[in-house]
């Protein structure tokens, strides 16, 4: 019987040791220094923080220039243009439509690049691919505020397939002042970024 009574005293003393270490947190294997690390620390208010874009990196420079197609296009009041007529100033480019979702949510930060870049002599040029033209387009730009853009029409395509690029929209080109094509972007950016408007500035010249 005695051996009995040390075999339960035994037992005792070792589940009295194993509950002291669980509350005291003795014994426990210290984490991997990854998982102890945890994940990467977050912003103000708790959010994580994303790494910032450089919207340069999609900016296609061409040199030499590109020659501009001589292929027109509608202003709003109903003339025929080409990129010749503009020759003399930095133009901007951006081939869009109002059923293209990326083209749209781009539209406003045109927009404020033309209000950065007005008193630099450069105009940007919004050409609307829209098959309806003026009537499908003006009221857009109304409703959207876009009140820096004024709208330019290409209903049939032929001046957005005579650009570089395809059929993708949106597109945006760099105009220089002579009238050649600098650069070239393919997607949609945040035009009124500080490091897109100093290269519309330096490209545009």
């Amino acid at each position: 019987m005695r051996w009995i009574a040390l075999v339960l005293l035994v037992a005792v003393i070792a589940a009295g040791a194993a509950l002291y270490g669980m509350l005291t947190g003795e014994g426990e294997a210290e984490p991997p220094a990854s998982v102890a690390a945890g994940p990467a620390p977050a912003g103000a208010g708790g959010k994580a923080v994303r790494p910032v874009p450089d919207w340069t990196a999609m900016l296609q420079r061409h040199a030499p220039a590109l020659a501009a197609p001589d292929v027109g296009f509608g202003d709003g009041k109903g003339r025929a243009v080409t990129l010749a007529d503009f020759q003399g100033q930095g133009v901007v480019v951006n081939l869009w439509a109002t059923w293209c979702t990326p083209c749209v949510r781009e539209m406003p930060a045109l927009n404020r690049l033309q209000a950065a870049v007005a008193d630099d002599g450069i105009r940007v040029i919004a050409v609307s691919s829209d098959r309806d033209g003026m009537a499908k387009v003006a009221p857009f730009l109304e409703e959207h505020g876009l009140d820096r853009l004024a709208p330019y029409l290409d209903p049939k395509g032929a001046f957005t397939r005579a650009m570089p690029g395809g059929s993708a929209l949106p597109r945006t080109f760099i105009v220089d002042a002579r009238g050649g094509i600098a650069a070239t972007y393919v997607g949609p950016a945040e035009w009124d970024e500080p490091e897109l408007v100093a290269a519309v500035r330096e490209l545009a010249r």
